[in-house]
């Protein structure tokens, strides 16, 4: 994230395929309820500090864009609160 004119600017590339499960959920705990969302066992699992992203939505059977999306969005909303 960057910081301009004291708004909260999202790098674009935030979310990516090769994110750690566990740097994502301590550096943006927002994005918990899409994980709850789809009854993933991510929270809290031995294996979110080694799966990415990619992994998950592999090992979930996910559409990788969707999930995505819906991770960006979560992260765009607690910027504009």
């Amino acid at each position: 994230m960057l910081k301009y004119s004291g708004e909260v600017i999202l790098k674009k590339d935030t979310i990516t395929p090769e994110l750690l499960v566990e740097e994502l959920l301590v550096q943006h705990p927002q994005t918990l309820p899409v994980f709850l969302k789809y009854r993933l066992h991510c929270i809290g699992c031995y294996m979110a500090p080694f799966d990415t992203l990619q992994e998950v939505c592999a090992n979930y059977q996910l559409h990788r864009d969707t999930f995505f999306a819906e991770l960006r969005q979560a992260l765009q909303d607690k910027v504009q609160k």
